[in-house]
């Protein structure tokens, strides 16, 4: 697993931040185009009417008035302060930070706001720590709910993976429950394979929305 921040830089191109009114063109131009997604951690490339989902590097948002995975502070990517804990108008002697539904992200207040972070791959939120740790030390379950797939009550010979809805993320399955990982930033999970891939051959498509 590589777990550096890089700075991804993608190729700049011009850009509007409204994500709900924008479409991937029918086809490709000089210049690549990129849609920012409601997840500051997350972006669409276009290909050909396409958009695939890319994750930035842990730690990075997406900036696009630049075109590039950025510190949060230069992409200024603000997420919902809809959390059960709220953050302080104040920063305080100490960092405040707030797990996210999903285990694998949680929030950094920053005098009131809540900035939106990733674990590295294969990490969990660990409220208790507040650290990025390994799911089993981390105690995050999510819901055992996939519609027509579920984990198995045991585990077999061979482990069980389920992808999500997200191309970027999967569930491992151990014992009836389902733990919830992350692809390396760039991958796509290949359910044919059950393999972290590049998104082309994973197949997996999102909604052009």
């Amino acid at each position: 697993m590589f777990y550096s921040l890089l700075v991804v830089l993608l190729a700049c191109a011009a850009f509007s931040a409204e994500v709900g009114h924008r479409r991937c063109p029918p086809r490709d131009g000089a210049y690549p185009v990129y849609i920012p997604h409601r997840d500051c951690t997350k972006f669409y490339e276009c290909s050909n009417g396409t958009p695939y989902l890319f994750d930035c590097p842990a730690g990075l948002h997406f900036n696009p008035r630049k075109n590039v995975c950025d510190w949060p502070w230069r992409a200024g990517c603000r997420t919902a302060n809809n959390c059960h804990r709220r953050c302080p108008p104040r920063d305080g002697a100490y960092p405040v930070y707030i797990p996210h539904r999903d285990c694998t992200k949680f929030y950094e207040c920053s005098n009131g706001t809540p900035y939106l972070f990733d674990c590295p791959a294969g990490l969990h939120f660990n409220p208790r720590k507040n650290v990025c740790d390994w799911p089993w030390r981390a105690g995050c379950r999510t819901a055992n709910n996939f519609g027509h797939r579920r984990c198995p009550p045991r585990d077999g010979a061979y482990p069980v993976y389920i992808p999500d809805r997200d191309c970027t993320k999967f569930y491992e399955c151990s014992n009836g429950t389902p733990y919830l990982f992350r692809c390396p930033a760039g991958l796509h999970f290949n359910p044919r394979k059950n393999v972290c891939d590049w998104p082309w051959r994973a197949g997996c498509r999102t909604a052009n929305n």
